[in-house]
């Protein structure tokens, strides 16, 4: 914390009239237990180095910020960073504010069917059969990349659902009628939960008016949703400083490594 924020504290709560003595508790209350919280249960150094280097590869980074909650189980928050292959918005979003200004947004999830299954057995999720499940399975492989492909079986080559393949689970942002809705489907097939508000979901967007989810960037490049990275950035400048590079070298090995021609009858030092 002290590495990353200058301060022990990672936050700082206040009441609004701090001459109110219930107020001035509450506050202390809700600042200790929010930091105990930020300080052990988020891995910081791993989040914020591993964000800013994606955002540096890649030339963005998105993650989620949430509260996991299960009564008497889990309760701690979460923040989860996506690769920028699992986040899709409408290509006309606001580059300011690409999230909250896009009228949808897709966060997708990798999991197993097993994970999948247990979620339905709690009631989390809508039940779906076996080749619901499988269809959606064959349905998004074919849309996917050939790495994700590789991760995934079809119907032509396994006959039955097998616990450990893997499925994709879309979590959908939705704007409708000025009200922003949640709901989770299967790839994009099957509805595993019904829409919901936004704020019922994430209570802690009803403060913020927001989708608890943050795009951010390293270079400011206007009027882009996805800014280049430094790699593109700095593409045409390697290119050259290697080709440079590469013809000084065999000049050198000519000068140094000379290539002599022996012709008959011609004498020869």
């Amino acid at each position: 914390d002290v590495a990353l924020f200058s301060n022990q504290d990672t936050l700082h709560v206040s009441p609004e009239d701090s001459d109110d003595e219930g107020q001035a508790l509450a506050a202390e209350l809700l600042n200790d237990l929010a930091q105990y919280h930020l300080e052990h249960e988020i891995p910081w150094f791993r989040v914020a180095m591993g964000a800013h280097k994606e955002a540096e590869i890649v030339g963005h980074v998105c993650s989620k910020q949430s509260w996991h909650y299960i009564e008497d189980e889990v309760d701690k928050p979460d923040i989860t960073i996506y690769p920028p292959e699992c986040v899709r918005f409408h290509p006309n979003a606001d580059w300011q504010d690409p999230i909250n200004s896009s009228p949808y947004l897709i966060l997708m999830h990798s999991m197993l069917v097993a994970d999948l299954k247990e979620r339905m057995d709690e009631g989390t999720w809508n039940e779906l059969s076996d080749s619901e499940i499988q269809s959606a399975i064959t349905q998004d492989d074919v849309q996917t990349t050939e790495s994700a492909r590789a991760r995934t079986q079809t119907n032509d080559d396994q006959a039955s659902l097998l616990d450990h393949q893997t499925v994709w689970v879309h979590e959908n942002f939705v704007r409708y009628g000025g009200y922003d809705f949640v709901y989770i489907t299967l790839a994009d097939s099957h509805m595993l939960s019904d829409p919901e508000l936004r704020e019922e979901v994430y209570p802690h967007t009803e403060v913020t008016g927001k989708r608890p989810v943050v795009f951010g960037t390293t270079a400011i490049d206007p009027h882009k949703q996805y800014p280049a990275g430094t790699p593109e950035i700095v593409e045409g400048p390697q290119e050259l400083a290697n080709e440079i590079a590469n013809q000084r070298l065999d000049n050198v090995k000519l000068v140094l490594q000379k290539r002599y021609l022996v012709r008959t009858g011609v004498d020869i030092d």
